[in-house]
Parts: structure tokens; sequence; C-alpha cells
């Protein structure tokens, strides 16, 4: 409550007119909710938990966004309030925070703060704010809000400024060739280089080779204590039977899993600028990847032209290693008729000092 009285204040809202629009849209956020799961709540006890839950959720992003966490330092659950707002449990319908935000400071001023807010959480600097994807509510006849690509809820906003459709390869043919797991130690012994993407987004994995070097560009990712609890949520919300999608993050998280297998393989991402670990030892990152993936199944189409590429260059450079000490073998030691007669007598002889000791341990059953 001390909270939303500060929100309140420092917006020098009209608290009567403020709570007002939310009991406007009461009914439809009511309908968010599942058939009985509200019920024991009447209409005003409804829309006072909405009114509350929805102001002191934007006080908490605004203090975020502003640089003001001094302002909720007297909680001293900063963290815990932000893993606490993407369960998927605890989720607000978007209608109830869309409204207050409309009321508090402009429909297009709050979608900017909400953005800021979400690219913290994946680790942007500040100056990357920009507006949300989704466009601004259209205003029908009868004055209410309207529009169809609208979140349902915060959680469903933060996936979607995480996961780009357009680059999930959504639409591939899938192919029968089989992946082999590779971690990021593997790739470096085949000469395969990992670096930063240029965005935060998830789908931003590419691959590219030239001859016997390739490229691996992975977004970054801040691990730390809220990770866990943000991924495993937005891969929760992927499995909800009424939602459907490309399973954007649980394929991510499956990847990451993949291609970091022990400590060494985060201490070579982190070394790269990929991996930013706040959460303690690189065997506690390895270990929350290896957890959250935990009975997931990712799509069959994410990330197929990386995968394949990957495989494919892989391949192609063991080809090379074996063609290569071949190669080396007959220079050295079949490169004229005379090594050839001396290598050809080594064989013969290591062959019967072989045959010659297999009796020896084994004598013949006649003799004795």
């Amino acid at each position: 409550m001390t909270m939303v009285r500060e929100y309140i204040a420092k917006r020098k809202l009209n608290i009567d007119e403020l709570y007002e629009k939310v009991v406007k849209v009461a009914s439809d956020v009511r309908k968010c909710y599942a058939e009985g799961l509200t019920e024991k709540l009447n209409d005003e006890e409804f829309t006072s938990m909405m009114y509350l839950d929805g102001c002191f959720t934007l006080n908490y992003i605004c203090s975020i966004v502003e640089g003001n966490e001094e302002d909720l330092n007297k909680i001293q659950q900063i963290a815990l309030v932000r893993r606490d707002l993407l369960l998927l449990e605890n989720q607000l319908p978007f209608l109830a925070l869309r409204v207050l935000m409309r009321a508090s400071f402009g429909i297009a001023q709050g979608e900017e703060m909400i953005t800021a807010f979400i690219k913290r959480i994946r680790g942007e600097p500040p100056k990357a704010v920009a507006l949300m994807e989704y466009h601004p509510e259209v205003q029908t006849q009868d004055g209410k809000d309207k529009d169809d690509d609208e979140p349902v809820h915060l959680l469903e906003l933060v996936r979607r400024q995480f996961i780009v459709p357009k680059d999930f390869g959504i639409g591939c043919v899938i192919s029968s060739n089989w992946y082999s797991r590779r971690s990021a130690k593997d790739f470096k012994t085949v000469g395969i280089h990992s670096k930063p993407s240029r965005t935060y987004q998830f789908t931003d994995i590419e691959f590219k080779s030239k001859c016997t070097l390739g490229i691996l560009t992975l977004p970054r990712i801040i691990v730390d204590d809220t990770t866990k609890s943000m991924l495993s949520n937005l891969a929760a919300y992927e499995a909800c039977p009424d939602y459907a999608n490309d399973l954007g993050v649980t394929s991510y998280i499956c990847l990451r899993d993949s291609i970091i297998d022990q400590d060494e393989d985060v201490k070579e991402l982190r070394s790269k600028g990929i991996v930013m670990n706040y959460l303690g030892s690189d065997k506690d990152v390895a270990d929350l990847f290896q957890d959250t993936s935990i009975k997931l199944a990712p799509s069959p189409h994410a990330y197929l032209q990386v995968e394949s590429g990957i495989e494919k260059y892989h391949r192609r450079v063991r080809r090379n290693q074996i063609a290569t000490w071949v190669s080396e073998v007959k220079h050295d030691y079949f490169r004229n008729p005379w090594t050839t007669i001396a290598v050809f007598y080594a064989v013969v002889v290591l062959f019967l000092s072989f045959i010659q000791t297999y009796f020896t341990v084994f004598p013949s059953p006649g003799k004795g």
C-alpha cells in the first residue's frame, strides 16, 4: 500500500479518477481469468485488487527504469519482486496495466517505459530504449480500447521482446540428418569461434563458415538469481494448452543447454562476452541451464539452419583432419621405394612378434 501511495503522489494523480478507470474495465479484466478463479471476490474486492496490484507493478517498473532503485530499498527485495512479477501464476491482465498507464502518463510513454524495463531484464544498456513493437490502441466508436495484438499480460510481452518469429526458421523443411550434441569447448577444438550478437534476442543466433573457420553468433545473456525463474516461467507459458506458439524460449533453453555442458563451456562463453555471470561459479550457470531444460522438448524447426551448418562444418573439418594425417603418413613413410620397403618390413616383423608372443602365452593343445 505504501508503494501505491508513493506512485500516486509521485505522478500527482487523482486517486479517485484513477480508480474509476479500473472500475470501467473490471468486468472485462475478470473475463481474463479462468471460470471460478475469482468467484470468491465481489466486484469491489476484485477491482481494488487490480488497482493496487497495477499501481504497485507500474511503480516498481518506473523506479527501475528511471534509476530510482533507492525508492525500493525500503522493502529490500528488488530482485525478488522482479522474479515475482514474471511468475506465470502472478500475471496481471495487461488491460488493467494499460488503463493505468494511459491515465498516468499516456500510453506511448507507458509502452516505452515497459520496453525499457524488459530491455534491462535481458541486459541491454539503457540507451537502447525504443517503443514496443505492437501498435498503440485504436479508439472504437464507443470509446473502448481495441488492439488485437495486445499481449495478455506482462510475461507474454517479455516473451515478445526475446523472440522474433520471422527469424526463427518456421516453415523450414525438417531434415533427417542427425545432429550430435556439441559444447562450446568442442567448438573451439574444430575451429568454431563464438561472438556476441548485435541484439539480445533469443532468435539472433547465426552460424557462418569459411574453409576451416566457423563463426557462431549468440545473444548475450545476464545470468543472475532471477534468470532460472524467468526462463522457467516463459517455458511454462509456452506449454499452456491454449497458447499456440513456436516454442521459441523452450528451444533457446535447450540449445543453450547443449552448448553449455560444463563449467569450462561457461568460461569460454564468458570470455567472449556472451555470458555475464552474476550467479556465482561457472558450474552454477551450467547447472542452471541443465536443470531448466529438463523435460523440455524444443521445436523441430528451431535453429535448424544453425545446427545443420555446425554439423556439416564439423564433418568437413574431421574429414580434412583425417586427410591431412593420411597425407603426412604418405609423405613421411612412403616417399620412395626404400622407405616403403622399410615400413613393410617393420610391419611384418611386428606381426610375427605378435604371433610368437600369442603362442607363447597360449600354447597349442597338442604340445605339452
